[in-house]
């Protein structure tokens, strides 16, 4: 059974939000989690693919862990999409193929949200350079909770 298959059939026998309420579930799994942990960590990233989804996620996660629910928008260039994308997957596909996965993410609403991030990554080199900008983006977020104004950095790009 497909990824598409599995959450298609989870929708027909348990509703639209089937995959939103997996995610709903496993976040607050893990925000406990942490809560335990000596290692605390506020950073999570899903793949969300629409604004609605992310709402979806911030009004029925019921944990807190006393800080502001924040949207990180990762994107890179198709041509980077497309060469992770095969080396993931493990086999071969074609740039077409590829753009037709593109356009049902499109069409999902993934474009949207950009305008709502508090933060844009552009993710186009390696992982140590992703994994950079998450820690800048966490340190942020410690700076932020501790700060009286704790102020928006709606927006901010890390390249």
């Amino acid at each position: 059974m497909s990824f598409g298959d599995f959450i298609s059939e989870g929708e027909n026998r348990l509703g639209k939000r089937f995959a939103d309420n997996l995610l709903v579930q496993e976040i607050e799994r893990r925000l406990l989690d942490n809560h335990d942990s000596e290692i605390k960590r506020d950073l999570l990233l899903i793949g969300s693919r629409s604004i609605d989804g992310i709402n979806y996620l911030r009004e029925n996660i019921t944990v807190d862990n006393g800080r502001p629910k924040r949207i990180v928008y990762i994107e890179a260039s198709e041509r980077i999409l497309y060469e992770r994308y095969k080396k993931r997957e493990g086999f071969d596909i074609s740039l077409q193929d590829f753009k037709n996965i593109l356009d049902k993410d499109r069409k999902m609403g993934v474009l949207s949200i950009r305008p709502y991030a508090d933060w844009v990554i552009r993710n186009e080199g390696r992982i140590d350079d992703f994994e950079s900008k998450c820690v800048d983006i966490q340190t942020s977020l410690e700076s932020d909770s501790s700060s009286k104004e704790g102020q928006r950095s709606r927006g901010k790009e890390r390249s």
